[in-house]
């Protein structure tokens, strides 16, 4: 899980994943897969992303993406 895309009000997507950054589809190199993991708890939740508990993590997950894509960026944007 390398990006998120998230539609904004204004009709642009960007990946919530990555700070806003743009949608980009491409798989990550292995240089940058490392990066993609701030702690170990992170590393180890989307370990779990990929296991067969994730049909109950994705939905929570979203919701957080959202909330906290939502907190700091100002409606409109």
């Amino acid at each position: 899980m390398a990006m998120i895309p998230g539609s904004l009000e204004n009709g642009s997507e960007v990946d919530i994943f990555r700070g806003g950054n743009p949608v980009n589809w491409d798989k990550p190199t292995l240089s940058t897969r490392g990066a993609i993991y701030s702690n170990m708890q992170w590393r180890t939740y989307f370990i779990n992303l990929n296991r067969a508990i994730s049909k109950k993590l994705f939905p929570l997950y979203g919701k957080y993406l959202c909330y906290a894509w939502n907190t700091k960026h100002k409606r409109g944007f």
